[in-house]
């Protein structure tokens, strides 16, 4: 409940400060509102003791507005999936984050990321033996974007997420691809 609240107030924080931004005219200069979807893979590991890292496949979705043609704000909701098999038990780990992001483009298309928000694990080792926890995370990130047509940026990039839990911390990086209608 308390992260349906957090990421519905961070959507209105976003929108708010971009609302300046919101007339749409994005030809090329990333301003006004915006939606993105991303996909990619990324490894993730516990700070547990003898915990290994695995890979994963991540979908991500975002809306936002451009406040600059340097700076866009947006609220990224994220879910992280793997399967792995220790010890003959099949294990099913599921992260989701919702985390307020900001892009600020240094060059053209090449960007840096910061990220912050809330973050879910759950861990499925059998039916029935569910485990979750809820925290925090931040994360740092780099890309490249460019207008593949008018409205419609293409871009790769890679980002590092550092994830507290009351019990452990977990570590994530991930890399992808991305679309976004300005």
């Amino acid at each position: 409940m308390r992260a349906s609240i957090a990421a519905t107030l961070a959507t209105l924080l976003v929108l708010t400060l971009a609302s300046e931004a919101l007339a749409l005219d994005a030809w090329r200069d990333r301003r006004g509102l915006f939606v993105g979807v991303g996909v990619g893979a990324g490894s993730g590991q516990s700070d547990v003791e003898g915990a290994e890292a695995h890979i994963g496949f991540n979908f991500d979705a975002r809306i936002g507005g451009g406040v600059s043609k340097e700076l866009t704000l947006d609220a990224d909701l994220t879910v992280q999936r793997s399967s792995y098999d220790v010890s003959g038990i099949d294990i099913s780990q599921q992260i989701f984050t919702g985390m307020i992001g900001a892009n600020f483009f240094v060059h053209d298309g090449l960007y840096l990321r910061g990220m912050g928000g809330v973050s879910h694990i759950s861990v499925d080792p059998d039916p029935g033996a569910e485990d979750s926890e809820t925290g925090t995370g931040l994360g740092l990130g780099v890309g490249y974007e460019f207008f593949a047509t008018a409205d419609l940026a293409v871009g790769l990039g890679g980002d590092f997420r550092y994830l507290i839990f009351e019990n452990f911390d977990f570590t994530m990086i991930n890399f992808g691809v991305t679309g976004t209608w300005y």
